[in-house]
Parts: C-alpha cells; sequence; structure tokens
C-alpha cells in the first residue's frame, strides 16, 4: 500500500535451483559475478542476495569441487531475466570426469623394464598386478651382497617378492589413481634363499608404474669394506658403514637397440658416487673419508659408430670410454642396451678429481647406456658399473674402479615454458646422500688438465637425512614458469624454484632455489643454490650444485665449492 508521503516497496525475488550429483566439496557458485554460494552437499540452493524485477541473472561455476576421481559441475538454465517471480529452476549437476590412466590397468609378468640406478646396476624388473609379485633381476652390479666384502654382488641375481600399493598405509598418496600406479616393495630374496634384501618399512622402496616407464626406488644395502692389501698392512679402497635403504631408478618398457637413432647432442645430468673418498675430502689432503660424491653437468655428442666428440664442457664424454656397442648376454644374443668398456689407457672415465684407480689390466667398470622409448621419444639414461676386486693378496689380482652412478640425457634444444607444465613424480639422489660434510678447500695441489689446482670434495658418511621416504620419493609441480617439489605424500611443498628460461646453452633452464630443500633439520640444498633443468618426452631432470668450481689459489676462506649435489628425476603424471 502507498499512500501520501510514502514511497513505494519495489518488490524482489531469490535466485534458487538444485545440485544432483556432488561428490566433492569445495564446490562454490556465483550470480553475475558475485553473491559467492559454497555449497556442500546435493539438494537445493538459494542465492542469499534477491533481485528486482527486470533484472538479468547468471549463474556460473566459480570453485569446481575437490574429489577423486575429479567432478566436473555444469549449470543449465542458468541466465535468464526475472519475470515477475521468483527464479526457482537453475539446475547444477556434477558427474565424474573421465581421466586418461596414469598406468595400465594390469601389470603382466611378460612385460619387462629395463633400467639404471644410481648405485651403478643395470636392472630388470616384472610385475604380476594378479599376484602383487615383483621379480628384479640384478643383471650388472657393483653392490655387494653383505657387508664386510665387496667380491661377491648382486651382479646375476634375481630376487622375487610381495609389493602392496600405498592406500591405506602411511604412504598413501593424494588419490585412488596415483595408488594404483604405486608399488611399495614388502621384500625380496632369491630363489635359494641365498640373498635377501632388507627393506626399511618406514623407508621402503616405492616404484610408479606409468605407460612404458617406470620410476622410483629399488632395494638398498649395507655396503662397508676394509680395503685392498697392498704390502705391510697398508689397505687402500677402505670404504666406510652406509646402509642405504634404496636406489634411485629409472626403466622403460620399450628400449632402442640402433644407435643410429640415438646419434646427436645431448645435455647430461649426472650424479656419481667413490665409495673411498678421495684426498680432496680433508684439508690436509692426507685423509679419505669415503662416499665422494660428484656430478655431472656435460655436453655429449654422440656419432653414429658410437663414439663420442668432446667439447669445452667440463666432463663432456666422461661418460663414454671406448665407443658405445650393443650388448650380448652370456649366450652371445644380443641385449637391449648399449655398453662402452675402457679406454687404451686401461680406464674407464671417471669424473672428480684426484680419483684412485688401481688398474694392471683394462678397466673392468664400464657404462651401460639403456634408450629408452617412450612413445616417439628417446630417453637415454647412462649408468658407469663399478669394479672393484679383491686379489685375496696377491697385488697384481687387485683392481679398483668403482665409482658409480647414473644420468639422464635430454636434447641440446631449447624447451619452452608450456614444456614443463603440470605435475610429476619421481626419485632423486636424497635417498643416496643428504647430509654433506667438508672441511672446505684442500691445502694439497692436484693437477687437472694440465693446471694445478687446490680441489674441494664432500663426504657422505652420514645416512640420517637419507631414510626420508617423502624426500627421496620425490614430486614436481610446474606452473607458470615456475617450479615446486612436494612430498608425494601429503602434497606439501618442499622447496620453491625459480626457472629461467633464457638458456645460454640450449635444453638447460637455469633453476634458482627460493627456499631450503630438508630432510628432518638437514638441507638437502638451500635457498639461492642454483641448478640446471632438462626435458626430454615426458621425463625431467634436475641437477642442483651440479658444478664443483675448483680454483687455482689456496685460500679457503674465500675458494667456497657447492660439494652437495642433488639429482632428482620425475616422470609426467598429470
Amino acid at each position: 500500500m502507498t499512500g501520501p508521503g510514502t514511497n513505494p516497496v519495489a518488490t524482489t525475488y531469490f535466485v534458487s535451483g538444485t545440485v544432483v550429483g556432488l561428490k566433492g566439496t569445495g564446490l562454490v557458485l556465483q550470480n553475475n559475478g558475485g553473491d559467492d554460494l559454497a555449497v556442500a552437499a546435493d539438494g537445493p540452493i538459494r542465492f542469499a542476495t534477491p533481485l528486482a524485477d527486470g533484472a538479468a541473472y547468471a549463474v556460473t561455476v566459480k570453485t569446481a569441487p575437490s574429489a577423486d576421481p575429479p567432478q566436473n559441475c555444469v549449470v543449465s538454465n542458468d541466465a535468464g531475466t526475472v519475470g515477475g517471480a521468483a527464479v526457482s529452476n537453475v539446475a547444477v549437476v556434477c558427474t565424474d570426469v573421465v581421466q586418461a590412466s596414469l598406468c595400465p590397468d594390469v601389470l603382466d609378468p611378460s612385460v619387462t623394464y629395463t633400467g639404471g640406478a644410481a648405485s651403478g646396476e643395470y636392472v630388470k624388473v616384472k610385475f604380476d598386478s594378479a599376484a602383487k609379485r615383483y621379480e628384479m633381476t640384478f643383471v650388472e652390479s657393483p653392490v655387494p651382497t653383505s657387508s664386510g666384502q665387496r667380491n661377491d654382488t648382486r651382479a646375476g641375481l634375481t630376487i622375487a617378492g610381495d609389493y602392496v600399493h600405498p592406500d591405506g598405509t602411511a604412504l598413501a598418496l593424494p588419490s585412488a589413481r596415483q595408488n594404483r600406479c604405486a608399488i611399495v616393495l614388502k621384500n625380496g630374496k632369491t630363489a635359494s634363499g641365498s640373498y635377501t634384501v632388507a627393506i626399511n618399512p618406514k623407508a621402503p622402496p616405492v616404484l610408479f608404474v606409468g605407460h612404458g616407464l617406470v620410476v622410483g626406488g629399488i632395494p638398498g644395502a649395507t655396503v662397508q669394506d676394509n680395503g685392498l692389501e697392498f704390502s705391510g698392512g697398508l689397505f687402500l679402497g677402505a670404504v666406510p658403514p652406509r646402509t642405504f635403504d634404496s636406489y634411485p631408478f629409472i626403466g622403460f618398457s620399450h628400449t632402442v637397440t640402433d644407435f643410429t637413432q640415438v646419434a646427436g647432442t645431448y645435455n647430461e645430468l649426472g650424479f656419481r658416487v667413490t665409495p673411498e673418498g678421495t684426498p680432496s675430502q680433508s684439508a690436509s689432503g692426507v685423509h679419505w673419508f669415503g662416499w665422494e660424491t660428484q656430478a655431472i653437468q656435460a655436453s655429449q655428442t654422440f656419432n653414429a659408430d658410437g663414439s663420442c666428440t668432446p667439447d669445452a664442457s667440463q666432463y663432456s664424454c666422461f661418460s663414454t670410454g671406448a665407443p658405445w656397442k650393443l650388448r650380448r648376454n652370456a649366450d652371445g644374443t644380443p641385449d637391449g642396451v648399449f655398453t662402452s668398456g675402457a679406454n687404451p689407457d686401461l680406464r674407464y672415465p671417471a669424473v672428480g678429481v684426484e680419483v684412485f684407480q688401481f688398474l694392471v689390466s683394462p678397466s673392468l667398470a664400464h657404462g651401460i647406456m639403456i634408450v629408452g622409448k617412450v612413445g616417439d621419444q628417446l630417453v637415454p639414461v647412462i649408468v658407469r658399473v663399478g669394479y672393484i676386486k679383491d686379489g685375496q693378496g696377491n697385488v697384481l689380482a687387485h683392481m679398483l674402479d668403482d665409482q658409480a652412478g647414473f644420468s639422464l640425457l635430454a636434447p641440446a634444444t631449447n624447451i619452452t615454458q608450456a614444456a614443463l607444465t603440470g605435475r610429476y613424480v619421481g626419485t632423486n639422489s636424497a635417498s643416496v646422500c643428504g647430509v654433506v660434510t667438508s672441511p672446505g678447500q684442500s691445502s694439497r695441489s692436484s693437477q687437472v688438465n694440465g693446471q694445478m689446482i687446490f680441489p674441494s670434495a664432500g663426504a657422505c658418511t652420514d645416512g640420517s637425512a637419507s631414510s626420508d621416504a617423502g624426500v627421496n620419493n620425490g614430486a614436481m609441480s610446474f606452473q607458470g614458469g615456475s617450479a615446486t617439489l612436494l612430498n608425494p605424500f601429503t602434497l606439501a611443498a618442499s622447496s620453491g624454484l625459480a626457472l629461467d628460461f633464457t638458456q645460454a646453452r640450449p635444453g638447460l633452464v637455469t633453476v634458482t632455489a627460493n627456499t631450503d630443500f630438508m630432510s628432518g633439520r638437514t638441507p638437502v640444498f638451500k635457498a639461492g643454490d642454483t641448478g640446471v633443468m632438462v626435458k626430454v618426452g615426458p621425463v625431467y631432470g634436475l641437477l642442483m650444485n651440479g658444478v664443483n668450481r675448483q680454483f687455482t689459489t689456496y685460500d679457503p676462506v674465500n675458494n667456497v665449492s657447492k660439494v652437495n649435489p642433488f639429482l632428482s628425476i620425475g616422470v609426467f603424471a598429470e
């Protein structure tokens, strides 16, 4: 009713409707770009702000629900004009998004994944999803079967054991589809029972299986050795005790055996360990502390005949000895990988300063190159298989050339920012080396490439930072030109990384850490540390602190080198 001196009251109407099919949480609707409405469950909905007659309305989804599997919510009867009555027919229907599978629906034991590990091992593994069993063959290996000796290794042994998916455990991943593609190894032993791997239930080996590849950790070992006795109680090559819960590994269901397809120029990112260490680990240049880490950040140009043409980059072609050739099995049949042996000077190349190689005959250390084929992309991985033999008192039977590790190679072609997007899951070198100690620059000079330098090196004798499952099994998220290292089980951020795509060398993206990457209270690398990143097909490689700068002057206060390399390798997940 209106009367003298009164204003008419405008009639307003609410916009309402229903939501059906909602499974997740966090759905937020909007009307006309505002008036946010949070929806927790199926049922009737109504926006809080009424509209006048003749006003326009437009209902949209502001925030999709968080659900597993993901959901897509579609609004119908979403827009119009208020026509003298409440709007009550807005309909929001939420349905599951059909996603491409992250991994095969069935793991067939007839499929073999061929790959390499940071332990210097060439490995083949099979999975049987029906029986929840795995079979792993250490085709070549420098890893001893027991502590206190190194003559008897895992080479040639096949272990079998049970596995589980991590859902329902402390290692559960954020989604059901991720859990289905993750394999946690429970145990493993040879058929005779003569060798059994030790599994740490708090940090077990975890493997992530994708289409055509597998990445993660394989069973570790405890390594210790008193060294090779030469004379008068003199021992060389002693190795202090270390227990490794797992070793980083990547493998492929298909490999290339024609080296002409491999020929080209690559960026190599690699991680190496010398078990007995070098004199560069001590300030005096006399003491060896063991477990010295080195990195490779180099260019490699492979020719069709298997040879490598070096350039000026440090350690260029140091992963190649004699030209690469197809490896053959013991029975003479061709294998699915390539091998490279010692150079004419008896040595197989080793990285680092003053690496001790005792050889009276050609070194049996060698390289294995696994060239995985994922889709139409070749993904080369190189393993340095170290070798040691205790001559049991016969000095001429001794051989020591035990540096071991692996590398990822990617084509030396520019990477676009758009090529590094999404979430990846993988493995990293923290399971081998988390805590690095170093006294700084050594006072003893060494000759490298005709130049006298005063080197620096680190030691990884403390394994306390190598038993964190959330660190060893890394994940990486790329978005908007930056990256975040993640705990794959919680998706909590472990470290932020700034990426520079300028690429002074094609294919090498410069990386700077914004925050420390911690394992417990130990920084694996620190804010401000730098590195590089590569990408090849669905695989990325990250190497932090890969260049250990050496100096020609002795000034331990000012001449500071980075001796804590960190290598991460991951495959695209989603």
